[in-house]
């Protein structure tokens, strides 16, 4: 039978190159100490670089959004969350179909430190109840065609809710 190995403490491990076996990240230190991005949300490095390029098109509304606009729709969704009491390691859920607050509020929970937890809307109410349950998040923003199931699962859990079919502006702010 194998016996365990001790992991190493040495003080020379946080200078130390990552080993072959750990995964590459992403995102390089250096680009990070430059403020190229940050872990998670990358929209502040891709709006210096592409500036009014495309980044998104919502194929509903048609609706181009630059990387520019989309770095700041995530600084204006972050600053909701702050404003909502949101807290690094709080859960921010989602109920509703692609759309492009989805992507917002994952960039802007990713700022924050928050934990973007986007539910399944095919699932059944008490599917979502119990994921609410073990979740605990501390808001739950809606797409108006689950409004209902929302509006009672967060009365049932004492959960913000908060519409999405609004103006951005609207939906971040509202109470």
């Amino acid at each position: 039978m194998p016996s365990a190995t001790p992991t190493s403490t040495s003080s020379t491990s946080s200078t130390s190159p990552a080993s072959p076996a750990s995964p590459a990240s992403p995102v390089s230190s250096a680009s990070i100490a430059r403020g190229a991005c940050l872990p998670g949300d990358w929209t502040d490095g891709l709006a210096r670089l592409f500036g009014d390029k495309i980044a998104i098109v919502d194929e509903k509304t048609g609706d181009r959004v630059s990387y520019r606009a989309l770095a700041g729709r995530t600084s204006a969704a972050a600053a909701a969350l702050r404003e909502l009491g949101v807290n690094k390691g709080e859960r921010v859920a989602v109920l509703a179909k692609n759309r492009l607050e989805h992507l917002e509020l994952m960039f802007a929970c990713a700022r924050l430190g928050a934990l973007f937890m986007p539910l399944n809307w095919r699932l059944a109410e008490p599917e979502l109840g119990y994921i609410l349950d073990d979740a605990e998040p501390a808001v739950l923003f809606f797409d108006q065609a689950f409004a209902d199931a929302a509006l009672r699962l967060c009365a049932a859990r004492n959960t913000r809710a908060i519409a999405l079919d609004s103006t951005l502006s609207d939906a971040y702010t509202a109470r």
